[in-house]
């Protein structure tokens, strides 16, 4: 499993969505937090280790994320249409079932 810096969280990899800056070239990442009916906030954020399922979030109370939030997965970042059946993901505790060895960035 991967091991959790404090105040990181491990996510699945189609929680975390990738944006080059257009002034710094740099890839930034983002994850969209639902924050109610068809809502959601687009939370920049800092990765850690990432393996081939999940992703290490940085910072994330600092972010506003927290266990038990619900981050949005595959969205359609266009125009922010959240669909009722739109997959999500709960963050959790990191599972002791998780997969193999993280890689660096």
């Amino acid at each position: 499993s991967l091991e959790s810096k404090q105040d990181a969280l491990i996510v699945p990899n189609a929680a975390v969505f990738e944006e080059r800056d257009g002034k710094t070239g740099r890839l930034d990442f983002y994850v969209y937090k639902k924050t109610g009916d068809k809502k959601a906030k687009k939370i920049k954020t800092e990765l850690g280790l990432r393996n081939d399922s999940q992703a290490e979030l940085l910072n994330a109370a600092a972010a506003g994320l927290a266990e038990g939030d619900t981050l949005l997965l595959d969205l359609d970042e266009k125009d922010l249409k959240i669909e009722d059946d739109a997959p999500a993901a709960q963050i959790v505790p990191d599972a002791p079932t998780a997969p193999a060895a993280p890689t660096e960035l």
